[in-house]
């Protein structure tokens, strides 16, 4: 029994932390988000933001949407960017933002690529979102190593003030995760107590029922009984 245990325990432990470690190192991915700089006055300041995830990327396409209704794009910046030349950044269509750039060396690394400045219009929700033309290529052999990329929300206000929501989808669903493994160790650790003493049981029954256990003497009921028997032979001869 002890032999079951050890291989479930073993299986549950390489489940939970070594496969998902292996899976994680095997998906490795860059990223693209919207990371937020300034709110003041109507004006909101925020970087388009690239993680390469440890890969040598170098090419880029960050375009974008926008509700034209609520913001609208006042100035592209890619003086802090981390990619030297730009083929477009282009924001004259309203509701959308053109972005790409490329390294002639290459990227490994993480930081902006663009910081947009946009004011509100008007009070309502106003998502952003990458479109699907989004693409990180990597260096090597130009494949596409994006991972799906997060949209940012926020807030205008009726006096024209910009919120950021708070939280990420991405922190919701890591969250969520962690939940979801707590409470699978839970359920796993449980059953394995109660496979443990559940065997002690059903082993103490068993040697019970057949005789061979008592309690604090460890020794049978049939020896004792003979005993007892040898004792009151004896007694009865000397008398």
């Amino acid at each position: 029994m002890k032999k079951y245990i050890s291989s479930f325990l073993f299986a549950t432990f390489v489940f939970l932390f070594i496969f998902p470690i292996n899976s994680k190192a095997a998906e490795k991915k860059a990223t693209l988000e919207f990371k937020h700089k300034s709110f003041q006055d109507g004006v909101i300041v925020t970087d388009i933001y690239i993680d390469t995830g440890g890969i040598t990327v170098n090419t880029v396409t960050a375009d974008f949407e926008y509700p034209s209704k609520v913001l609208e794009v006042t100035d592209i910046s890619t003086s802090s960017s981390i990619f030297p030349y730009f083929v477009e950044k282009d924001f004259t269509k309203a509701g959308i933002v053109y972005i790409s750039c490329f390294s002639i060396e290459g990227v490994n690394d993480k930081g902006p690529i663009a910081t947009i400045t946009f004011n509100s219009v008007s009070a309502g929700k106003a998502e952003l979102s990458f479109t699907e033309d989004a693409v990180v290529l990597e260096a090597e052999n130009s494949s596409n190593v994006l991972k799906t990329p997060e949209t940012a929300l926020y807030t205008v206000t009726e006096d024209l003030n910009i919120l950021p929501q708070t939280g990420s989808t991405e922190q919701s669903v890591l969250l969520g995760l962690f939940v979801l493994i707590l409470l699978v160790m839970i359920v796993l650790f449980a059953l394995a107590g109660f496979t443990i003493w559940g065997g002690i049981y059903f082993s103490m029954g068993k040697m019970k029922v057949e005789g061979k256990y008592e309690v604090g003497l460890g020794k049978s009921k049939k020896e004792k009984i003979a005993k007892g028997k040898k004792k009151i032979g004896t007694s009865l001869k000397k008398k």
